[in-house]
């Protein structure tokens, strides 16, 4: 049985494929380690890695990512959005005292703190 030399040059550059992507990974189970991490409350946290910024949600003891974004500013205006979602308001003087109290939160926890001291 005789092969086409086109049909056998296809099978090797087949072959030579398979083998090159055989020492590849398909699929990594490795979790990127944050670098940073900035606590809101006690049930939400942003975290970030050199791949996105994360909200991450406490579930028990362990943090679990639910939302990823580009940028901190879509990651801490997605929670707000999220926080104010999940809060219980039954009125409009309500839903005013809940985003007041929720961007008091975040404010809080963006803030830089600084400590300054004077030597003499």
């Amino acid at each position: 049985m005789k092969i086409h030399p086109k049909a056998a040059a296809c099978a090797n550059r087949q072959a030579a494929s398979d083998s090159a992507l055989a020492g590849r990974r398909k699929h990594s189970t490795r979790r990127a380690v944050p670098s940073f991490v900035l606590p809101i409350d006690d049930r939400y946290r942003l975290t970030a890695d050199e791949l996105a910024w994360r909200v991450e949600r406490r579930k028990g003891k362990h943090w679990r990512a639910i939302e990823w974004h580009g940028s901190i500013e879509g990651a801490v205006n997605s929670l707000g959005r999220r926080l104010l979602r999940t809060s219980e308001v039954g009125t409009v003087t309500d839903a005013l005292a809940t985003v007041d109290r929720i961007a008091c939160t975040l404010r809080d926890a963006l803030e830089p703190a600084y400590k300054v001291e004077v030597r003499s």
